[in-house]
């Protein structure tokens, strides 16, 4: 008899649902606060203009990155609905090299990058499938905000130390968002997301230091995020 029961409760654990999806359902609606993480892309174009000559080289540097999110959902029915939020997003890149040359002589390199992007987004959501507990589905917006970049190279050579700060240019942005989502219970959705972008943060040196030279160098630097989250919904 004992042993039917405890194969009783182990069924009904099993098919009950977590306690979690018993809550208030809600209807999907509300103010909601988001974290994230992932990485970015940085896709930097340098153009270098000068002498008749105009010479063009793309790099790729990824970033960690992290983010918050805070804004309000607002669904017009089960499958569609929109949002407006307010995102900002931290990217950084640090490395490390160590050289040693001849006569013993060694050199330390520390490099650290970051980035910073504040956008004010609007997103259309869609419910692709959708269950009293559950829902799938995608989104798709666009933001405006602004970004800026900046790097700093700290070098010791033998016990001298020097650093030397690099400015990667700053202004406005123009993401566009589309993802994957998945809610339970209204309250609780997790995302894939990209964040693609559209205008790029410009920035040219000074005359001084575009290496002595007549050259004009000009750096386009656009951020392409991807990032895992988690929002509540209020």
């Amino acid at each position: 008899m004992y042993k039917r029961f405890g194969k009783v409760a182990i069924t009904l654990a099993l098919i009950s649902p977590p306690s979690f999806m018993l809550a208030d359902e809600g209807d999907g609606s509300g103010f909601f606060a988001g974290i994230n993480t992932g990485y970015s892309v940085s896709f930097v174009k340098t153009t270098t203009t000068g002498q008749g000559t105009t010479n063009d080289e793309t790099t790729a540097q990824r970033y960690l990155n992290i983010g918050v999110q805070l804004g309000y959902n607002y669904m017009l029915t089960d499958f569609f609905g929109l949002r407006g939020y307010l995102d900002y997003n931290y990217g950084f890149h640090h490395t490390h090299t160590k050289t040693t040359e001849t006569q013993n002589q060694t050199t330390d390199a520390t490099t650290s990058n970051s980035s910073h992007a504040i956008s004010v987004n609007v997103d259309v959501l869609l419910n692709i499938l959708s269950s009293d507990t559950f829902a799938f589905g995608a989104y798709a917006g666009i933001g405006l905000g602004y970004a800026t970049m900046s790097g700093a190279e700290k070098t010791n050579e033998q016990g001298q130390i020097t650093t030397l700060i690099t400015q990667g240019g700053d202004g406005f942005i123009l993401p566009i968002n589309l993802g994957l989502s998945l809610t339970a219970n209204n309250h609780h959705r997790f995302e894939l997301g990209f964040k693609i972008p559209t205008l790029g943060v410009k920035y040219t040196p000074p005359a001084n230091q575009n290496q002595g030279n007549n050259n004009n160098e000009t750096t386009t630097t656009r951020n392409l995020i991807t990032t895992i989250g988690y929002s509540y919904i209020f």
